[in-house]
C-alpha cells in the first residue's frame, strides 16, 4: 500500500471535511468577539481563584467541544489508538514515568515540584506510555519520553505529567472534553497537590485547529485569504485563553503571599518544509506555497505566545527549532505519516523541547 493511500485512509475523517465552512466565518465579528473574551475570561479567572473556586465545570471557552478526534496535528491526529475510558479524574504520571492515581505531593531535592502542562506534544504521544499507566494515561497519550522528564532529570525536580492529547489553551482552566470522563482543568490539577515551584506549558496549536489546516493543505488548497484570517481570529481567541491561564497562576500566588513560580511556555516546530513540496510521500499533494503558508502560521502561533509570556515577570518563552529536521528531512525530529501519532516529536525531538525548556528555566530574565 503507497504511503499517500495509508495517510488518506488514516486521515480520512478530517479530509473530508466540507472546507467550504471556513467560508461561514464572520472573521471580524470573531476577532471583536475574541478580544472581549480574552478579557472577560482573564477577569472571571481572577475572581474564581481569590475565591478559592476551581473552575472545572466552566466552559466559556469555544475550542473546549473539541474532544480528541477533534484536535490538530499537534493534538492527536493518529491517536485514536490511545482511546479508552477515564476512571480516575485527577491521575498524574511522576518523575519516573510512572504513573500514580493521585498528583504528586512530595519534593525530589530541594527544586521542588515541576509540573507539566499542555497539549499532545508535552504528552508524548505516539511514544512508549509511562510505566504502569491508567486509563487516563492511555487517553491523554502520556509517554515516559515525554519533554517533562527529560527536564526533571535535569533540573533535578519531581515532575508530574498532566498534559493531555488533544487539549487547547482553554483546558489548562477548565475541564477537556474526551473519550470518556473529563479530566480536571489543568492548572487545578497542578496545585492539588501543593503549589509547583515550576511549571511549563505547551498548548495554543489546536486552538489554530491545525489539524482542518494541514488536512485542508494536503486534500484541497490552502492559505487562501479566508484561512489567513480565520487562524488570525483563533490567535486572538488562544491569546485570551493563555492570559487567563497565566493570571490564574499569578493570582493564585497573590492569594497564598507567595511568589509565583517560574513558568515556562514553549513555542512550537514546523513539522514540514518546502521539501515536502515534492517529497514522494506527500504525492504532491502540497505546494511550496502552502509549505510556507503553514509554517508562516506557526511562526505567528509563536509570536503570539511569545508575546503573552512578555506580559508576565514570572513567564519565560522557550522557542522550539526543528530547522533541519522536518519530516521531509533526511534526520526528523518529528514521527512519520504512517506513524502512530504524524508529525508529532519522536524521541529525540522531545530531547530537543526539553533543552529549550532546560535553556529558558535558567536564563535570567531581561
Amino acid at each position: 500500500m503507497s504511503m499517500r493511500k495509508v495517510f488518506d485512509q488514516r486521515h480520512a475523517s478530517f479530509l473530508k471535511r466540507p472546507f467550504e465552512a471556513f467560508k461561514a466565518y464572520d472573521t471580524d465579528r470573531k476577532v471583536r468577539v475574541g478580544f472581549v473574551t480574552g478579557i472577560l475570561i482573564a477577569v472571571i479567572a481572577s475572581s474564581a481563584v481569590l475565591a478559592g473556586v476551581h473552575m472545572t465545570n466552566a466552559e466559556p471557552f469555544g475550542d473546549t467541544t473539541a474532544s480528541k478526534q477533534e484536535s490538530s496535528q499537534f493534538g492527536d491526529v493518529g491517536g485514536s489508538d490511545n482511546a479508552a475510558a477515564v476512571q480516575k479524574p485527577a491521575t498524574s504520571s511522576t518523575q519516573t514515568g510512572q504513573s500514580s492515581n493521585t498528583p504528586t505531593t512530595g519534593v525530589a531535592g530541594s527544586a521542588g515540584k515541576y509540573v507539566v502542562l499542555g497539549d499532545s506534544v508535552a504528552a508524548g504521544l505516539g511514544l512508549p506510555l509511562v510505566t504502569n499507566a491508567n486509563a487516563q494515561d492511555n487517553t491523554c497519550g502520556r509517554s515516559s519520553q515525554s519533554y517533562g522528564y527529560e527536564v526533571g532529570r535535569q533540573l533535578g525536580r519531581q515532575t508530574t505529567l498532566l498534559a493531555c492529547s488533544g487539549a487547547t489553551a482553554g483546558d489548562l482552566l477548565t475541564q477537556q472534553r474526551v473519550d470518556g470522563n473529563n479530566p480536571q482543568a489543568q492548572i487545578s490539577a497542578a496545585y492539588a497537590g501543593g503549589a509547583p515551584s515550576l511549571i511549563s506549558i505547551t498548548a495554543g496549536a489546536n486552538d489554530m485547529k491545525w489539524q482542518t489546516f494541514i488536512g485542508k493543505c494536503y486534500a484541497a488548497t490552502c492559505g487562501t485569504n479566508t484561512d489567513t484570517n480565520v487562524s488570525d481570529a483563533a490567535l486572538v481567541l488562544m491569546r485570551g485563553k493563555l492570559t487567563a491561564a497565566l493570571e490564574s497562576i499569578k493570582l493564585r500566588a497573590v492569594a497564598g503571599n507567595v511568589q509565583p513560580p517560574t513558568v515556562v511556555v514553549t513555542g512550537y516546530y514546523n513539522p514540514v518544509s518546502t521539501a515536502c513540496a515534492t517529497d514522494p510521500a506527500f504525492g504532491s499533494r502540497m505546494t511550496a506555497a502552502e509549505v510556507e503558508w503553514l509554517n508562516g502560521r506557526v511562526a505567528k502561533l509563536n509570536d503570539s505566545i511569545a508575546k503573552t509570556a512578555a506580559n508576565y515577570s514570572f513567564v519565560r518563552f522557550a522557542p522550539v527549532d526543528f530547522t533541519g529536521h522536518d519530516l521531509c528531512s533526511a534526520d526528523p525530529w518529528v514521527q512519520g505519516l504512517t506513524a502512530k501519532a504524524p508529525v508529532h516529536p519522536t524521541a529525540t525531538g522531545q530531547q530537543a523541547i526539553a533543552r529549550a525548556v532546560v535553556a529558558a528555566t535558567n536564563a535570567t530574565r531581561q
